[in-house]
């Protein structure tokens, strides 16, 4: 586990930002909130349980029958936390992974295939990258009230936004993705410190 979350200046926030909505532009206001905080805090968030870490990995990589998107996502400047697709756990053909949009059945059968070594590494690589202090919730309403003001100059959500956003920050929730977001980009990834990434060959080094 790692000892603290990370902190960020206006600049390198900025940067992550801008970084995530270039790759999707109609990410929304939970979507921002949660990239923030798997920024700072990864995947801290998660029930450290293994058994049902493996589960979730097992029951995502079944349904997997498309996927759009790059192998990594830096989302801690280069000596944070990483969003990695799950395609880490198979093996790819030698085709550049941005001509992806869908997958074969060929390409699901393998989804479902992953063997217990893979998903029992990355299942370690999770609870290797979660805060031992956990997520004090006092800090990040901190930080999200004063990243807010950045966040508000790349998107404009709507009243029913930030009153959804609202309700999870006062249950102490991180959301799932937006409808939106889910539909346009079907994410499938997992966050880990960047410590964790030689465990994974089959993606491009950083």
């Amino acid at each position: 586990m790692l000892n603290d979350s990370l902190s960020f200046s206006p600049e390198e926030l900025r940067q992550i930002l801008e970084e995530e909505l270039g790759l999707h532009p109609q990410a929304r206001l939970v979507d921002l909130y949660k990239l923030l905080n798997q920024s700072h805090y990864g995947p801290t968030h998660i029930d450290p349980d293994p058994d049902k870490i493996a589960r979730n990995l097992r029951r995502e990589l079944n349904s997997i029958t498309e996927h759009a998107g790059n192998f990594w996502q830096d989302i801690g400047c280069g000596r944070g936390f990483y969003r990695i697709n799950l395609v880490a756990l198979i093996s790819m053909p030698k085709i550049p992974f941005s001509r992806f949009t869908s997958f074969s059945d060929y390409m699901s059968e393998r989804f479902r295939k992953v063997g217990r070594k893979q998903i029992d590494i990355l299942t370690q690589s999770l609870l290797n990258s979660r805060c031992a202090a956990g997520i004090d919730p006092e800090n990040w309403h901190r930080i999200w009230k004063d990243a807010l003001p950045l966040v508000l100059e790349f998107i404009k959500p709507t009243a029913t936004e930030q009153a959804e956003l609202d309700q999870y920050i006062h249950n102490d929730q991180i959301p799932s993705h937006s409808k939106k977001y889910r539909e346009l980009y079907s994410p499938h990834y997992r966050v880990i410190h960047h410590t964790q990434l030689s465990n994974f060959p089959n993606l491009a080094r950083p």
